[in-house]
């Protein structure tokens, strides 16, 4: 699993970025596992929910724009 990040010949560095009352951005080279221990389709750049209230957990939806986060 590490390999592949790490063996990437022109790796894009990872960035992670907590926006204020809202998701944690992540940008670059990533893999993310989710709870049953299965990598989730790759992608360049995500939002992962830090509310709660997401209906696409662990992806932020929006949702938290309408709650008091």
């Amino acid at each position: 699993m590490n390999e592949e990040i790490e063996g990437n010949a022109n790796p894009t560095p990872t960035k992670i970025i907590l926006r204020p009352r809202g998701g944690v951005f992540i940008t670059g080279n990533f893999i993310i596992i989710d709870e049953e221990g299965k990598e989730m389709p790759k992608k360049e750049a995500v939002s992962i929910c830090r509310c709660g209230a997401s209906n696409t957990m662990p992806l932020c939806d929006g949702t938290h724009k309408g709650l008091s986060f």
